[in-house]
């Protein structure tokens, strides 16, 4: 469920992760327009633009606008990958010559993101994701 006061009980993520969470699902409800390639919101925003979005409105990269396919090359300085998500890391699928798509772990199998015009902005599974764009993804804790 999109229940985030429950989301914000899981034990195993960090203050970060949970502030992570709970802005990227604050900003995509407020997102009167939904998905749109490209944007970075309020309105509307693509997968990558409301992780950067979020990131960035709560200081944890202060950095210019990155996409899934720049995502890695800056991430370092900032996130950690991790074998495993937890609450608030960030979901990436950095697929060469097509972008790919990104996220945020809400936990277990569940991530919320932009996901398409069609599908709009929300939940879905990291595992119906991976089918979709037939790799797992990488998973990224911010530092």
């Amino acid at each position: 469920s999109d229940d985030v006061g429950g989301l914000l009980a899981s034990a195993t993520s960090s203050a970060k992760g949970q502030a992570l969470a709970s802005k990227v699902m604050q900003l995509g409800k407020a997102a009167r327009n939904g998905y749109v390639l490209g944007a970075v919101g309020p309105d509307s925003y693509d997968c990558s633009g409301i992780v950067w979005q979020a990131v960035h409105q709560l200081k944890f990269y202060s950095g210019s606008r990155f996409t899934t396919e720049s995502f890695t090359s800056i991430a370092r300085s900032w996130c950690t990958q991790v074998q495993s998500p937890a609450l608030g890391d960030i979901v990436l699928w950095d697929i060469s010559g097509s972008g790919g798509h990104m996220g945020v772990s809400l936990g277990g199998d569940k991530m919320y993101s932009a996901r398409s015009p069609e599908k709009g902005i929300g939940t879905s599974t990291v595992s119906g994701d991976s089918g979709a764009f037939g790799q797992r993804p990488t998973y990224w804790r911010v530092k």
